[in-house]
């Protein structure tokens, strides 16, 4: 299949039937997230708290994306923002993979290393950047926001 651009094939991901040798009554399948374009499960939930703030008016040109992250998520909301042409900030705890730091610094995401788990990013998003320039920035806030949660229960799911 040929699609348009990275975004169509957000979700598009192929699932094979795998059969065990063990009892011919089981049948088994594989579904394979890392055919994303980011090789993650995350653009699902990326791409959809993004349109979401995009259809809010929350997310305009004026702003920049901003998230917490331990990494994959980081990658997707850099890969999509490109792909958009909006700004993306995202604070990543300082065990992040150099592949992952990579591929973020590709797509043009501006990463901030902070704390070692996403919560405190998370927290860091909240008390320090919003706090203090709330204009400047559209927070995904993807550990609160139920479109998360929704983004899987909707696509990954089916």
């Amino acid at each position: 299949m040929i699609y348009k651009n990275l975004l169509d094939k957000i979700g598009n991901t192929p699932i094979i039937r795998f059969d065990t040798c063990q009892d011919s009554r089981i049948r088994g399948f594989i579904k394979l997230e890392g055919e994303n374009p980011s090789g993650s499960v995350k653009d699902r939930p990326a791409l959809a708290l993004i349109k979401s703030k995009i259809q809010s008016g929350e997310l305009n040109g004026d702003k920049t994306i901003l998230d917490a992250s331990s990494g994959s998520f980081a990658c997707s909301v850099s890969m999509i923002g490109k792909i958009l042409g909006y700004k993306v900030k995202v604070i990543t705890g300082y065990k992040m993979t150099e592949d992952k730091i990579a591929f973020i610094k590709y797509f043009g995401g501006n990463m901030v290393s902070h704390g070692n788990f996403t919560i405190e990013g998370n927290r860091y998003c909240r008390e320090e950047l919003l706090t203090k320039e709330p204009e400047k920035y559209c927070f995904l806030d993807q550990l609160h926001n139920w479109k998360n949660p929704q983004a899987h229960y909707e696509t990954t799911g089916p």
